[in-house]
């Protein structure tokens, strides 16, 4: 994060929210969320969604272009980034960073008492449970705060990052070795992500202007209930988004009971897959007809729908397949969401502006008040890889907050994804990790 001083400004306009008078605490001018899970996933269906939407008017601006094979994140490591940063925010800062992540609805403010009173009760809470997946032998989660060794954390927010985020903090030298320190949080990551993500921060990321990183990683380790055979594994042809054919390494299987879904103008469909702890699944979800660069915009905004529906995501029953094919990939993606994040239907400007930001809840009160740069945000750097095999899938996901000083249709027993897909990882209904695969590389 960076430094600059706060000019409050009032009358935010509330930004869509999936609180209503139903599912919601009402406060002084307004209204902020307790069903948290729905609004976990209204968050993580507009940003896979903003992203999707970025990329296709990337291709439609430049059709020779190469597409970029996949767009992928971890919506859950985002969130718990996102979220050791808004626990920290005030005033105008605050109501933004509430209303992007889909946890405030048609409010112009609240007081920060109100705030602070809904942060212990509901918000403490659910990322308590989100953290509890820990427990689970699949997935690791792990987060920390780097903080330059100038820097006094207020008492209230250390406490409530270690005991609802379970964060230690990492005294830092940003002002004199800031070099070395990027290495050190680079190998941190690393480390928690199994070694499959590496140099996350890149050169000039952590400059002597740098004060915190609070930084999240995610890994995921999940194998198949039922495995499939390497002997089945074959060379097919996958459709890609501009219309060329590749030659992938296709797992198969025959006469084989799944849990399948489609929607009812019968236009995608989808497959779940469970891993061994069941609590855990992979949905493949492909539309019936190929994707292009002219349609694909229906099947984003499609997504976005299923996933911030606050009914199950993608319901299935048994259904028996004549023949199941799913591609065999490796694949990574590395995104910088701070432009994501600034702009509609986010809207957090204030969080990334040295003028306007207001971080004051992080830092002791007699600091805040001292400091000529107070700090904001200046990236959210995010990189997920998604490996899936014969045996199941390997997953990891980082995320990083620097803060700075100033054709035609298949047939209904065959689920075959030999064109551009989209994939979710679940535990249960928590989106774990989601994507759109456009090539296969």
């Amino acid at each position: 994060m960076s430094h600059k001083r706060d000019f409050e400004s009032s009358g935010i306009k509330a930004d869509d929210s999936v609180c209503n008078n139903s599912d919601s605490k009402k406060m002084k001018n307004g209204l902020i969320c307790q069903h948290l899970d729905h609004a976990f996933r209204t968050f993580a269906a507009k940003l896979i969604s903003s992203l999707l939407k970025q990329k296709t008017q990337n291709l439609e601006d430049n059709q020779d272009a190469p597409s970029s094979s996949a767009v992928m994140i971890s919506p859950l490591s985002i969130y718990l980034a996102l979220g050791m940063t808004m626990a920290g925010a005030r005033k105008t800062t605050l109501m933004q960073m509430l209303q992007g992540m889909s946890l405030l609805g048609s409010a112009n403010e609240i007081s920060e008492k109100e705030f602070m009173e809904w942060r212990e009760e509901y918000f403490k809470k659910y990322i308590q449970k989100l953290m509890f997946l820990v427990k689970e032998e699949e997935i690791s989660i792990a987060n920390r705060l780097f903080v330059d060794q100038k820097m006094e954390l207020a008492d209230d927010y250390a406490n409530f990052t270690k005991e609802t985020f379970d964060s230690s903090v990492e005294p830092c030298s940003f002002t004199t070795d800031f070099e070395n320190e990027r290495c050190k949080i680079n190998k941190w990551i690393e480390t928690n992500t199994n070694h499959m993500i590496r140099d996350l921060i890149p050169v000039g990321g952590v400059t002597q202007h740098t004060d915190m990183v609070l930084a999240n990683a995610i890994f995921f380790l999940g194998t198949w209930n039922e495995a499939f055979d390497v002997a089945n594994t074959t060379k097919e042809v996958f459709h890609t988004l501009q219309s060329n054919k590749k030659k992938v390494s296709m797992m198969n299987k025959t006469s084989v009971n799944v849990q399948f879904g489609q929607d009812e103008e019968e236009q995608y469909r989808w497959v779940k897959l469970p891993y061994k702890n069941e609590t855990f699944s992979m949905l493949f979800i492909v539309p019936h007809s190929e994707l292009t660069i002219d349609n694909e915009k229906e099947f984003h905004d499609w997504l976005e729908q299923q996933l911030s529906s606050p009914n199950t995501v993608f319901q299935t029953y048994s259904e028996k397949l004549s023949k199941l094919s799913i591609p065999k990939f490796k694949l990574q993606c590395k995104l910088d969401l701070s432009s994501t994040l600034r702009d509609a239907p986010f809207n957090m400007t204030h969080a990334f502006n040295e003028r306007n930001a207001n971080f004051d809840g992080m830092t002791r009160e007699a600091l805040s008040q001292t400091l000529k740069n107070p700090p904001y945000l200046q990236s959210i750097l995010h990189e997920c890889v998604v490996e899936v095999d014969e045996q199941g899938t390997t997953a990891a996901a980082a995320t990083a907050v620097a803060r700075r000083r100033s054709k035609s249709k298949a047939s209904s027993k065959e689920f075959v994804v030999n064109r551009p897909f989209a994939f979710l990882i679940m535990h249960e209904e928590t989106i774990v990790f989601c994507g759109k695969v456009n090539s296969i590389i």
